[in-house]
This record gives C-alpha cells, sequence and structure tokens, in this order.
C-alpha cells in the first residue's frame, strides 16, 4: 500500500511525464529515509521509461541525440572548412570566420536539446512529453541519419585529402615526386645554386601577408651563409610573387638550378607550413615537408627547413655548423615575429625608398630587442638602420629627421648590443666591422668585414658595406671593383643590384663597365625605379645626353623619392646647360639634406664645403660623402687627418662631366 506521499508523486509523475528527482529530495529529506528516497527516486523513472544509466543512454539512441550530435559534428566542419576557404575570396574581414566558428559551436548544445526535447510524427515534430513512444517515428528516422552521417563522414575525408593536396600543388608546378631522405637526388658539385620564392599566404586573414614573406626572407638570409651556396638575391625572388610561372622558366630567368617554394596557413595559434625544394632540370623534387603544429614552433620549423634545404643540395657544411648557420637566435616567438614582420616591412620600403617603412621596421625591430635582449639578428637589424641614417647610403633614409647626435646614439647602443649577443661568432666580427665603420676606424673594419666573408662570402649585406668601406677609404682600389663583381655576380638577374653595381663601377673609374651594364639592361627592356636614376647618371657622365634624357622622363613619372628626381633634373639641366631649369632646381635643392651634392653639380664648390657642421656632426656628414669620387678630402683638413693617421692616402677627387660652370649655375 502506498503513502499519500508515494501516490502523490505517482500521479505527479503520470501527469507530467517527467520524473521529479529534485522535489522527492527536498520534500522528504525529514520525513524518509535514504533507502526510501532512494526507492521512489527509482519508481519515478521507472514510471517515466528511464530507470538508470543503461536505459537512459538507451533513450538518448532512441531520440536519435547521438546521430544527431554525430552528424552535427560533420557538417558544422565542413562549413568551417569551406568558410575558410571561401571568405577570404569575397575579401571578408577575419573576424567574420571567428563568428562562423563560434556560431558553429553554440549549436551544437542546441541541436543536442532539440533532438532530445522533440520527436518526429506523422503529424508533424511534436514535443517528446507530447507523444507516446508508439507513434514516434524517431526509430525509423534513425537509419537514415546513419546514412547521412556515413555521406557526410566521406565528404568530410574526401575534402581533407584534398585540402592537403591542394596545398602543396598551389605551390608546385612539377611532378610530385615522393618526398623522403632516401629520394633525394644528388646535385653536381657545379649546381650549388637556388632560388627561395615568396611563401604563399593561405591564410583567410590577408594581413598575414608580413608572416609568410618575413618567412621567406629569413629562410633566404639564413641559407646566404652557406660558404658554398649562391642564393638568388630577394628582390628578384619576390618579382615572381603572385604569378603563374612554372618553376623551369624562374630558374632560367633568375639563373638558378633550384626553387625553394612553400605556402603558409596560419589560423589561431594553429600553422601549417609547406615547402618543397625542386631541381628545375628535370621537376624533381629533392626534399618536400608540411608542418602542422602550433604557432609556437615556428622558430624551429625555419631551422629545419634551412638545414633539410642545405643536406639535400650537399652543402660542405658540417653538422655542427648547418645548425649555427640556420639558428635563429632566439627561442622568444613574439620576439622572432616581431623581427619577421621588420624584415618583410623594411624589404618593401627598400624597394619603394619608402623612409616611413624603414621607420616602421625600425620600432618593429627594437620590439623584438625588448622581448629578447640576446636576439643579436634584431639588434643587428636596428643598427644597420641607424647606420644607413649616418651613411646615407640607401634610398629613404632621412625620415626620422633623428639628428647626427641622436643616430650616433641610437647606433651605437644597438650595435654593443648585437656584439655582445653575437660572442666569438663570425656574425660577432660582421657587427664589429660595422662600428668601427661608423667610428671611422676604416682599416678595422675592413678587417673584420674581411675575416667574415671568409665564413660567408655571398652575404650580399656584408659585400655592400664592405663595397662602402672601400669607395671611402680609396675608390681606385682593384679589391673594390673585384668585390663589385663578385657581388654582381650573385644578383645579375636582380635589375637594382645591376643599378647598383653601375654606379659603383662608375665611382671606382671604369666608367666603359658601368655603360656596358646599362646597355645590357636597356636591350632586355628591364626597368626599375633605381635603375632609371642610377643609368641616367652613368649615361650623363659618358657624355650620352640624349640617351639620358629618354631615361629622366621616364623617371620623373615614377614614385621614386622627389629628391632623387630633382637631383635627376639638375644633372640633365646642367648637361644640356639650360640655365632656367637650373636655377628652378637648384632652388628647390639648397634647403634640403642635398645641400652639398646640389652644389656640386651646379659648380658651386665654396658653397659645399663651406656648410658643413662642426664637430661630430660634420665628421658623421662627411664620412657618408666619401662613396663619391668627387668629394674632395683636402677641403676638409680634420677627416683627412683621420685618414692618414691610419695609412690611407685617397686619391685627388675626380671631375663632375657634366656639372654646371659657375657662371651658368
Amino acid at each position: 500500500m502506498e503513502s499519500p506521499v508515494g501516490e502523490s508523486l505517482t500521479q505527479s509523475s503520470r501527469h507530467s511525464k517527467r520524473p521529479y528527482t529534485l522535489w522527492i529530495t527536498l520534500d522528504f529529506k525529514f520525513q524518509h529515509s535514504p533507502a526510501s528516497v532512494e526507492s521512489a527516486i527509482v519508481a519515478a523513472n521507472h514510471e517515466e521509461g528511464i530507470g538508470g544509466m543503461g536505459e537512459l543512454l538507451d533513450e538518448l539512441k532512441r531520440r536519435n541525440v547521438v546521430r544527431v550530435g554525430a552528424a552535427y559534428l560533420v557538417v558544422a566542419w565542413l562549413v568551417a572548412q569551406v568558410a575558410e576557404m571561401a571568405l577570404p575570396a569575397f575579401e571578408a574581414p577575419a573576424w567574420i570566420l571567428k563568428v562562423v566558428l563560434a556560431l558553429l559551436a553554440l549549436g551544437l548544445p542546441l541541436a543536442l536539446f532539440f533532438a532530445w526535447a522533440f520527436e518526429l510524427t506523422p503529424d508533424g515534430v511534436k514535443k517528446t512529453a507530447d507523444v507516446d513512444k508508439t507513434a514516434s517515428v524517431t526509430a525509423s528516422t534513425g537509419q537514415k541519419l546513419n546514412y547521412i552521417t556515413i555521406a557526410l563522414l566521406i565528404l568530410a575525408v574526401a575534402w581533407f585529402a584534398w585540402d592537403r593536396q591542394n596545398l602543396q600543388q598551389q605551390v608546385a608546378t612539377a611532378v610530385q615526386q615522393p618526398a623522403t631522405e632516401e629520394s633525394v637526388v644528388a646535385v653536381a658539385e657545379n649546381d650549388q645554386s637556388i632560388a627561395v620564392l615568396p611563401f604563399v599566404n593561405m591564410s583567410s586573414d590577408r594581413e598575414q601577408e608580413w608572416f609568410a614573406d618575413g618567412l621567406t626572407e629569413e629562410i633566404l638570409n639564413t641559407l646566404v651563409r652557406a660558404s658554398d651556396l649562391k642564393v638568388a638575391a630577394r628582390t628578384s625572388s619576390f618579382k615572381f610573387k603572385n604569378t603563374k610561372e612554372d618553376v623551369p622558366t624562374i630558374a632560367n630567368s633568375l639563373g638558378v638550378g633550384h626553387v625553394l617554394e612553400g605556402s603558409v596557413r596560419r589560423g589561431g595559434d594553429k600553422i601549417r607550413i609547406t615547402a618543397q625544394l625542386i631541381r628545375a632540370r628535370d621537376g624533381i623534387h629533392l626534399w618536400s615537408q608540411t608542418y602542422d603544429s602550433g604557432t609556437d614552433d615556428v622558430i624551429r620549423i625555419q631551422e629545419d627547413v634551412a638545414i633539410s634545404i642545405a643536406k639535400a643540395l650537399k652543402t660542405a657544411m658540417d653538422p655542427d655548423a648547418l645548425a649555427r648557420m640556420a639558428s635563429a637566435g632566439t627561442r622568444s616567438v613574439p620576439a622572432y615575429e616581431a623581427y619577421l614582420e621588420g624584415l618583410a616591412i623594411r624589404a618593401r620600403a627598400s624597394r619603394d625608398g619608402d623612409g616611413a617603412g624603414l621607420a616602421r621596421a625600425a620600432q618593429l625591430f627594437d620590439q623584438a630587442r625588448i622581448l629578447d635582449s640576446g636576439f643579436a639578428a634584431a639588434h643587428a637589424a636596428s643598427a644597420l638602420y641607424w647606420l644607413n641614417e649616418l651613411q646615407g647610403i640607401s634610398v629613404g633614409v632621412g625620415f626620422n629627421q633623428a639628428s647626427i647626435e641622436e643616430s650616433t646614439a641610437q647606433f651605437a647602443e644597438s650595435i654593443d648590443a648585437a656584439i655582445a649577443a653575437a660572442g666569438n661568432t663570425p656574425a660577432g666580427l660582421f657587427y664589429r666591422g660595422e662600428k668601427a665603420m661608423v667610428a671611422y676606424r676604416f682599416a678595422e673594419a675592413l678587417e673584420n668585414f674581411n675575416e667574415y666573408l671568409r665564413t660567408s662570402p655571398n652575404d650580399r649585406d656584408a659585400l655592400t658595406l664592405k663595397i662602402n668601406l672601400l669607395q671611402q677609404m680609396d675608390f681606385l682600389n682593384p679589391d673594390l671593383e673585384s668585390t663589385i663583381r663578385h657581388r654582381l655576380s650573385l644578383s645579375s638577374h636582380d635589375i637594382d643590384s645591376v643599378a647598383d653595381a653601375a654606379e659603383a663601377l662608375l665611382f671606382a673609374g671604369n666608367t666603359a663597365a658601368a655603360v656596358q651594364l646599362v646597355n645590357d639592361n636597356r636591350e632586355q627592356g628591364v626597368f626599375s625605379n633605381a635603375w632609371l636614376y642610377q643609368s641616367h647618371r652613368v649615361l650623363l657622365w659618358d657624355g650620352q645626353m640624349d640617351e639620358a634624357k629618354l631615361l629622366l622622363r621616364r623617371l620623373i613619372g615614377t614614385s621614386f623619392p622627389d629628391n632623387n628626381k630633382r637631383l635627376a633634373e639638375l644633372r640633365q639641366a646642367c648637361a644640356e646647360k639650360d640655365q632656367s631649369a637650373v636655377k628652378r632646381v637648384a632652388t628647390l635643392m639648397q634647403e634640403n639634406e642635398w645641400w652639398w651634392l646640389s652644389n656640386m653639380i651646379v659648380g658651386r664648390e665654396d658653397a659645399a664645403y663651406g656648410n658643413f657642421p662642426e664637430g661630430a656632426a660634420g665628421l658623421a656628414v662627411i664620412s657618408g660623402l666619401l662613396n663619391y669620387p668627387y668629394f674632395d678630402v683636402s677641403q676638409t683638413p680634420e677627416f683627412e687627418k683621420i685618414l692618414l693617421q691610419q695609412g690611407i692616402h685617397r686619391p685627388p677627387a675626380v671631375k663632375i662631366p657634366y656639372a654646371c660652370k659657375p657662371d651658368t649655375a
């Protein structure tokens, strides 16, 4: 015989079709023993049709909750994959994908709830509480859900396989070969050359482009350290970014035997990097690898790629040397990523003469230095920015308007930190050379650069600084032209490097070689802003005014910095003895940092040498002007003394062939 309370429970349970376990527990806490309460709960659950854990699982299966959950997860994964691929095509912001993923995650508990609370009947969808089990058709739909889920799983697996294959195909144009170390094909001894193409950014966030470019830049810089490996210049490789050229065409254009290409897909804290090394002559894949990992592994991945490439190309480096060559120099991922972004921005800014971009890159290098005080490469990158500001040896300098004293202090702090972090490594020699160069200890700087280049003879940055140093010391030194030609041999397919070489050969006294470089590229129809600027000067120096004027017209219509274009106009005006043009342009040039050059071009040498600042600021300006063979160091006794104390006897200054006569300026 049931107690009144038990009778009430049973009636309530029958009426609502739901167990009131919690209500029972509270109501009988002080009226019944635990055993009687447990009996009541079990009785209520049996009345509802859920008699225990096993029966609960049976009920979940009967209502297709498990099947709905499985089907939902597969559908959600497919939707996420399609969204990740399709949204970038519509240039959708990155946050839209995040919203889609959040909605998919929120949808799972809702789908499970509706599967539990509602059922299909011949009369449509109804609440489970209002449906007798005999009227439910969920049992018959369960098998259909099984078939649907299996079909979706097959589709998901096919999508995954296609996606993985597509990632590799987008960065490869040759026939795929087995990508194992055992399948590495031996490379001929005289075929040690490679171009590192820009890694393709496959991320949904297009703002991640810097990561792909920076990673490419760092791998390229690492491979340059291999003493017996010729690496195509960055500007040469990057001109093939977003092109459809095949590997043999690219390799032939750059004069290399191998091409490294890859892709980057990054989302949240996950990253996928695919890289493959292709031999150009037959399309054989010497090595390839796909890295699926977290962003915390990006440093290890970069190092592994560099080491694998060096091994595949059979470079003459022992394992320890390989490890040192590939080391990023930091274990801090935030510092490394700031450094990568700085590299990417600096490369674009250097190409465009963008002072603001160079300054932004310097800020990122400083950020990396703060995050890891032992990051030598970041310190060195910051120092190089300030060295260029002091020396004035690259287009785009002077944007930050820092004083000579400020730039000197910034350089000293950065280079000292780089030297301390590098220790007794070859890189430390390079950094010491930079420090000596800025301190006007030219002989010491040359010794350090030469020692460093014995270990890394193909480092273009070191070769560039050595060229500038020799120009400052003795622009007729035979070693200068041989260094110019060696650097050019590493970048002969890079038009900007050709432009630099033409200028350097001209200043080294070999006008004929400079003119030959210009004419070779004119015949090929290969141009750049820097090439137009330097070639215009070379042709004027050689007396080819009409040909130079054609290049000037093209240069004026470019985005090259205005001051450089005005200098070119001034040179042309003086060569043509166009007094009105000379006065117009010279007036614009007198009140900026190009005052020495503009005065020399218009023939006002007294004005040119009479305006140097006093003290350290004046010495810094003079050191930057020593690159020009028409700078007369005898006009600056203080600096001439510095050179003579080191046994440096600079040749007499040459005359500018196209300069105005004093009476025509």
